[in-house]
């Protein structure tokens, strides 16, 4: 139960973190060449849906720290069946952007 604690504790400091540099990232668009919008724009929803997994994750285990007969396999199915591809395909497509740039 104590370790569930701590990782719950990690994943929602990490999701705190991503959220906030998503949020100084998306204020800093103006500054941003134009020619590369495209994959920054791919970039960020990459990092967007990171947080989510993050989230997702952090939920998981806190599910897990205070209720020990709570299942935890609709989050497993979501994170990392669904979202986990998501955000590959959208750091693979920003990388292609700026190839292309």
């Amino acid at each position: 139960m104590a370790i569930n604690l701590v990782i719950f504790a990690e994943y929602l400091i990490g999701f705190i973190f991503l959220a906030y540099s998503l949020i100084i990232l998306i204020k800093r668009i103006e500054y941003e060449n134009k020619r590369i919008m495209r994959g920054y724009y791919a970039l960020l929803s990459g990092i967007g849906v990171l947080s989510v997994i993050l989230l997702i994750k952090g939920i998981k285990f806190g599910l897990l720290s205070f209720n020990e007969m709570a299942s935890t396999l609709a989050f497993d199915f979501v994170s990392q069946l669904i979202l986990l591809p998501i955000f590959g395909i959208a750091l693979i497509v920003g990388m292609l952007f700026f190839q292309d740039a």
